[in-house]
Parts: C-alpha cells; sequence; structure tokens
C-alpha cells in the first residue's frame, strides 16, 4: 500500500496548493471587483462588463478552492480509514464504524470515492455482509531453481487472476463486478495455500489450465459485447448468460479450494477429536 499512501500526499499536497492558489485569486479578483463598484458609483457609471468577468472569475477562484479542500479531506479521510483498517486485509465495516465515529454510509461513501481515484489496489465492499476486502494481494513467486513447476504454476495463476482483475474493473454492471472479484479473491486464496503447500500444486493443474483461462475468455468476450454502442437481442442474450455462468463457475472455484485445504480441515477434525477424548476421559 505504500504506492497507495504515496498518492494520497500527493492528492493532499495538490489540495493544499489548490486552496492557496484559490484563496490568492479569490482575494484578489475580490478587491479588483469592489474597487470597480466603488468606481462605478463615484462616476455614476452601472456594473461594466469587466465588472461581470471578475464576478466570474471569483466563482471560478471560488470552485478552485472547494476542489482543493475535497482533495485534501479524500487524503485525509483515506488515511484514518487505512491506520484504521491496520495489516488486515479485511475489515467489517461495523468495526470502521465504532474505530471513525463515522456512520456506515459515510464510510461507504468516502471508500468508494477513495475507489474511483485508486486508493485502493483492487477492493470491493461486500454489501451484505457489510465488509470492505482488500484483496488482490499476487502470489509472491520463489526464486528457488528447485521450485521451478511451482513456480510456473504461480506465475501462470498470477497472470490470469491479473487479467480477471483488469477486466473486472473495465465491466459497469456492478453485480458482475463484484462477482468477478469474488473469484479473484478465491483463486488468491487457491494459490496462497499451494506457495505454502507445494504438494498441492498437483491439484490445481486443471484449475491453472483451464479454469481461469476460460474465465478470462468469457470476461473478455463479455467486455467486447459491452463496448459496442449498439447491441441487438443475442449479444444482450450472450451478456446474461455470461453473467449467470459466472456464478457456476463461483461454484467451481469453492470446490477447488474445499480440495487443496481438504487435508487441513482433516487434521484440524482430527485434533478436535483428540482433544475431546482427552476431555471426556480426564473429567
Amino acid at each position: 500500500m505504500t504506492d497507495v499512501n504515496v498518492k494520497a500526499d500527493k492528492k493532499t499536497a495538490i489540495g493544499v496548493i489548490q486552496i492557496l492558489i484559490g484563496s490568492i485569486l479569490f482575494f484578489i479578483f475580490l478587491i479588483i471587483a469592489l474597487l470597480n463598484r466603488v468606481w462605478a458609483s463615484i462616476t455614476g457609471d452601472t456594473i461594466s462588463t469587466s465588472a461581470a468577468i471578475i464576478f466570474i472569475c471569483i466563482i471560478i477562484s471560488g470552485f478552485i478552492i472547494w476542489k482543493g479542500f475535497r482533495n485534501y479531506k479524500l487524503a485525509s479521510r483515506y488515511r484514518r480509514i487505512f491506520k484504521a483498517i491496520g495489516n488486515d486485509t479485511s475489515i467489517k465495516l461495523s468495526a470502521l464504524e465504532q474505530k471513525l465515529g463515522w456512520d456506515k454510509n459515510k464510510i461507504k461513501k468516502a471508500i468508494k470515492q477513495q475507489i474511483s481515484l485508486g486508493y485502493w489496489v483492487n477492493p470491493y465492499i461486500d454489501d451484505v455482509n457489510e465488509i470492505f476486502i482488500l484483496r488482490y494481494n499476487p502470489v509472491q513467486l520463489k526464486t528457488d531453481s528447485e521450485n521451478k513447476a511451482i513456480n510456473d504454476i504461480l506465475n501462470k495463476a498470477n497472470n490470469y487472476i491479473y487479467d480477471m482483475s483488469s477486466r473486472s474493473r473495465a465491466i459497469t454492471d456492478e453485480d458482475l463486478c463484484n462477482q468477478v472479484n469474488i473469484l479473484i479473491d478465491i483463486a488468491n486464496q487457491v494459490y496462497d495455500f499451494v506457495e505454502k503447500e507445494h504438494e498441492k500444486a498437483r491439484l490445481v493443474r486443471q484449475f491453472t489450465n483451464y479454469f481461469l483461462p476460460t474465465t478470462v475468455e468469457l470476461l473478455t468476450s463479455y467486455l467486447e459485447i459491452q463496448n459496442q454502442t449498439v447491441k441487438t437481442d443475442s449479444m444482450i442474450e450472450s451478456m446474461e448468460k455470461i453473467k449467470d455462468m459466472m456464478k457456476i463457475i463461483e461454484t467451481a472455484f469453492k470446490k477447488q479450494l474445499d480440495t487443496v485445504y481438504s487435508d487441513k480441515a482433516l487434521d484440524v477434525s482430527i485434533e478436535i477429536d483428540v482433544m475431546k477424548g482427552i476431555i471426556d476421559n480426564t473429567v
């Protein structure tokens, strides 16, 4: 998030500069307008054309000041939210509400403004569960030559996930965009686990070589149709089919996540059963 913090710093600087320039211009034009008004009253002239122009300039300088305050405020709010989230990758809006003292609507509005300006790296707001999620964390590839096969899988997966992410940002349908973001989240969880447990790589070959590229192809087709100025009924129907398919693909993605986590879930279950047995025998 360092790059994003740099962006916030730049926005703050831009905001301060806009406020200063706007304020200087505002007072200069205000003084000129007052002098013009005094001169008009002395000479008995009506308000001249130059005075009207000056009035418009005052409005423009006021707009510059407003833009400056807006940039400064957005950057300031981003820093407060960033600090409240800390090192977490997700946080409930209710938790942000308690930490910031803002209501949820204000938090949502601020986050959505920040997202549109690129403050957050591929996030989304889960409106159903009211969670703000920061997801796209590409797997760090290992450089060990012995892990070349693992690196190849992770590298290929990262490329496909990046393609999904870039297409998600271009999709105008909010529901589909959120759906794709969920798929990206699941895929990242799968490959995060594979990076830690190399033996799981054999379980994700089909997922890597078929499901991910096919998903990217479908999203590419959707965008090609979306960007057409004129859409026929069959084109609209194809877009709807792709949207419905994303829900089916989510099921496949979740099954893949279950597959790579199956041994871990089994180990947890065994540990719980053993602990229960010990507790029963000691009571």
